[in-house]
Parts: C-alpha cells; sequence; structure tokens
C-alpha cells in the first residue's frame, strides 16, 4: 500500500492527527479518544502504521497484565509529499481531499458541539480570499508563510497555550 493510501483512511487519519496534538500517546489513550473504533480495528491500524515507518514505539510496559506501548508520529512521515501527489491518479487525489476535509468538518463540529463555544475569545476564524498573484509572488508568499509558521510549530504545551488548529488550502481558481 503506498503512502497516500495508508495516510487517507480515515482511522489511521484520526490516529496520525492525535499523535500531531499529543506526540505520544499509549493504546488506552487512543482508546479512549476513538470511543468508535474497536480494540481489533485500533491494533490493526497501528500495525499498518508501525510497518509503513510511519508511527513508532517509544516505550513498552507492563499494565494490568498486558504490555501497554507508546506511539510516537515519525517526523514528516505523515506529509505527503510533490511526489506523492504527482503520482496519484485524479480519482485518488480527489479521495485524499474528501478525506482531509472530512477530516476538518470533523474538528469544527467537535468545537461547535462543545459547551463553552466563542468564537471572539476562541479567535476562530474561517473565510476565504482572492489573491491575484504571479507565480514569483505565490513562490514568495508561501515561503514567508513557512518562516513564519515553523518556529511555532516547536512551542511545547504550557498552561498560558491553548492548542488551535491551523489548515491551509491553497488553489488555482478555475474562473
Amino acid at each position: 500500500m503506498n503512502k497516500p493510501d495508508l495516510i487517507a483512511h480515515p482511522i489511521r487519519l484520526r490516529i496520525i492527527q492525535l499523535l500531531t496534538v499529543k506526540k505520544v500517546i499509549t493504546t488506552q489513550q487512543l482508546l479512549g479518544s476513538l470511543v468508535d473504533v474497536p480494540q481489533t480495528t485500533l491494533y490493526r491500524h497501528l500495525k499498518k502504521l508501525l510497518d509503513a515507518d510511519i508511527i513508532y514505539i517509544v516505550d513498552k510496559k507492563k499494565a494490568r497484565g498486558a504490555i501497554e506501548k507508546t506511539y510516537a508520529l515519525y517526523d514528516q512521515a505523515a506529509i505527503l509529499t510533490q511526489h506523492d501527489l504527482e503520482i496519484a491518479g485524479q480519482e485518488d487525489q480527489i479521495r485524499y481531499f474528501r478525506t482531509f476535509t472530512t477530516m476538518l468538518l470533523s474538528n469544527i463540529e467537535q468545537y461547535l458541539q462543545s459547551d463553552s463555544i466563542d468564537f471572539i475569545r476562541d479567535n476562530v476564524h474561517f473565510r476565504q480570499v482572492a489573491l491575484h498573484l504571479s507565480n514569483d509572488e505565490l513562490i514568495d508568499f508561501a515561503d514567508a508563510f513557512q518562516k513564519l509558521l515553523i518556529p511555532l510549530l516547536n512551542n511545547p504545551p504550557s498552561a498560558d497555550r491553548q492548542l488551535h488548529m491551523l489548515t491551509t488550502i491553497l488553489l488555482p481558481s478555475q474562473n
């Protein structure tokens, strides 16, 4: 199975998303977060991610007569490269994007179903803007955005930091 197909599965994508946020997570924590996923199904998907070198085992501990594993995500392993997307067919690309947007919609629904939503306090934004850019301007924009983002990706959790999910989609208009 190729990397995009492996990552694009909804359950594996949820595992990857949890590892992106938490950095390390035990099987029991995964089961607690993915309550709709049966234990045997979770183990099967963890094995696929392990075999593909997307995740790795950080620690093993004996707990309640069983071995509990702690998992982490290999750096950059769950990111689809330009090459991954170029070799995919159009139907595969549509499926990858559909899975991505389904996960995004799930994140939005979780926020909206919480007890204390406040768009102003939580600084929630969603918008679409039109940018008229030459290829050079687009490259400069992407470089500047990446330079702004990279230092923030390394911020560790702390009492004064709240987790925020930033999602970007940049497409040329067909109009």
